[in-house]
Order: structure tokens, then sequence, then C-alpha cells
């Protein structure tokens, strides 16, 4: 996982929201599947608490979870044209 200098300057502040992301991601592997992922932090991250910082994250891995759902169910199913 790498974020850019460009928006967020201090390293401290960089491992923080990996940490984050990465205690996310892992909470909810188990529905994600077999994605790859790339999160892109932008500047306002640094501002939110840890709370919001979750709960957005919550909010985006539900919304892959229902964008890929559809794919995931036709391709499991070997009958499905």
């Amino acid at each position: 996982m790498a974020i850019s200098k460009k928006h967020i300057r201090k390293a401290s502040d960089r491992n923080q929201l990996k940490r984050i992301a990465r205690e996310s991601f892992r909470l909810q592997q188990h529905t994600l599947g077999g994605l790859d992922i790339v999160i892109m932090a932008r500047s306002a991250a640094l501002q939110a608490d840890h709370e919001t910082l979750r709960r957005s994250l919550q909010k985006h891995w539900d919304n892959l979870v229902k964008q890929c759902k559809p794919s995931w169910s036709s391709s499991s199913d070997p009958t499905a044209t």
C-alpha cells in the first residue's frame, strides 16, 4: 500500500492512514473476494477522525460488494449464459 507525499506530507500521517485502511480491509476481506483494490487518500483524510475514516471505508467496501455481486454470482454458476 502506498500513499502519495503529494497529499499527505508527513510519514507518520501516511502510516496512520495505512494502518486504518489495512484494519478496515482485514475486517471486510471475506466479503470482498479476490479483488485488487487501490485506495487513494486525499488531504482531507488528515482532518477526519478515526471513526469517520472507518465509516467512509465501510461505505466504500459495501459499494464494491454491491457492484461486484452480480458478476460474482453469474461467474460462479456454470449453467449461467
